[in-house]
């Protein structure tokens, strides 16, 4: 072989080379990059979902604890309804949060304490019902409760099945 033409095809295999090597290592800094901002995204979506859960869950306790005083005459008229006007306001941030379903729980739990707050003023008159809708309401809040630890603990790395 001629010693130029190996010289040419050496250079060739070389620039071949690193060129292969710029791309894999563009490649890897890329996905590296992509990721860092997944799990950036996903801190912070998870702090804000957080807050959100966090109000909600403090409001309907406080709205079942007032029931539950209501219940036995230990609280004062009206602080029930006060009560189920803050986690009105407390509703639509954990609904925006999401997923679905946490949003699905949080507006049925928003649905019978609204009822629950309606049947309030007349508590001896509607007292079977009252009571159905508080047991599945309450329930409801225990439910919600255990579905947002678990959205709170995905860290985003979890493949999702269709």
């Amino acid at each position: 072989m001629d010693a130029g033409l190996a010289a040419v095809l050496g250079a060739l295999a070389g620039t071949v080379a690193t060129v292969g090597a710029t791309f894999v290592t563009g490649r890897t800094s890329r996905d590296q990059a992509e990721f860092a901002a997944k799990v950036e995204h996903v801190r912070q979506r998870r702090e804000g979902r957080e807050l959100a859960y966090r109000g909600f869950v403090s409001a309907a306790a406080k709205v079942r604890d007032l029931y539950l005083g209501e219940v036995w005459g230990r609280q004062t008229p009206g602080a029930f309804v006060a009560a189920v006007s803050e986690l009105e306001d407390r509703w639509l941030d954990a609904t925006l949060a999401g997923p679905s379903d946490v949003a699905e729980l949080a507006t049925m739990i928003r649905r019978g304490l609204q009822q629950m707050s309606h049947l309030a003023a007349d508590p001896v008159r509607h007292e079977d019902l009252l009571m159905d809708i508080a047991r599945e309401t309450l329930a409801g809040i225990d439910r919600f409760t255990v579905r947002v630890r678990q959205v709170l603990d995905d860290d985003g790395t979890q493949v999702e099945s269709s």
